[in-house]
């Protein structure tokens, strides 16, 4: 684990203004993308009002998108949190990220396991033998894939959003104080790193008043502190625990396919992510045909 030094951690302030807006955006396009309206993501929600949840999807409502509503989105539409940072002036270019990879992140987001394992075998297909070498030794040191995620991973029919809102910020506190103790950090330097005020970093570790957070401390946690997933961060969640088994494929997904495509040559890249949106976009109207 490394903290970014102080002069990053005040340029990631200046990178990530604008963020939740842009994320709001992001979300919208994968909306269109996968071809929800307000009556179906309506469908899947209790405890919301729905004039609320309309607002959620509106780029000028002002009010901050609680970080749980946006991770509960990330599971109906099986998409990992990184697809969120679409048109962010951010990258997580440490691991290689970039636009391309996150625009692939949302095409593959609601593939079957079969359909993503073609994908995968169709951009090895374009790896030199080194590239072919490393994505291969990644893939033999990660959990193997299953279908689990199109079948008991696979978010509910309904998705209480205040029962999971609850269970996914003391699941947060308790993975904070961990994280913290793990790696002897002050609370100081937690509230530093994540952007907030020593008593707002005090709120997030309190497991007995669960409160909401933006979409902006996650982002700050992981790229703060580099990390490589939000994979961690729900292992706590005792409601809707499967959520965090859910997350554990989709880190899988997202590692191996980041890593493929950050071994392409550059010139082929384009042409990958559009066998990408053509399979996504294939499985996408058998399920309507």
């Amino acid at each position: 684990m490394k903290i970014l030094p102080d002069e990053m951690l005040d340029q990631l302030s200046v990178l990530l203004e604008g963020f939740e807006q842009n994320a709001v955006e992001s979300m919208v396009y994968v909306k269109r993308t996968q071809g929800w309206t307000p009556e179906t993501i309506a469908a899947r929600f209790s405890n919301i009002e729905p004039g609320l949840l309309k607002r959620y999807f509106q780029p000028r409502y002002s009010t901050v998108r609680p970080l749980h509503f946006i991770a509960a989105f990330s599971w109906i539409t099986m998409l990992p949190m990184t697809s969120f940072y679409r048109g962010a002036s951010v990258r997580e270019e440490f691991r290689g990220m970039d636009s391309s990879a996150v625009e692939a992140l949302i095409n593959i987001g609601r593939m079957p396991h079969e359909q993503f394992d073609v994908v995968l075998k169709c951009i090895h297909l374009y790896l030199d033998d080194e590239g072919k070498h490393a994505l291969d030794t990644l893939a033999q040191s990660l959990p193997p894939l299953t279908n689990n995620i199109d079948t008991e991973y696979a978010a509910p029919i309904v998705i209480d959003l205040k029962t999971f809102g609850d269970s996914y910020y003391r699941a947060l506190a308790k993975y904070g104080k961990e994280f913290r103790s793990e790696h002897k950090l002050s609370k100081s330097t937690m509230a530093k790193v994540l952007g907030l005020s020593p008593y707002s970093y005090s709120v997030l570790e309190d497991e007995d008043n669960p409160q909401p957070l933006s979409i902006l401390v996650g982002a700050r946690m992981k790229l703060g502190f580099q990390l490589s997933d939000h994979f961690s961060f729900t292992q706590h969640m005792i409601e809707y625990s499967e959520f965090h088994k859910f997350r554990g494929e989709q880190h899988v997904r997202d590692m191996l396919l980041v890593d493929s495509l950050r071994r392409l040559p550059k010139k082929q890249k384009p042409y990958v992510i559009e066998i990408i949106k053509g399979v996504a976009t294939a499985y996408a109207n058998s399920l309507t045909a």
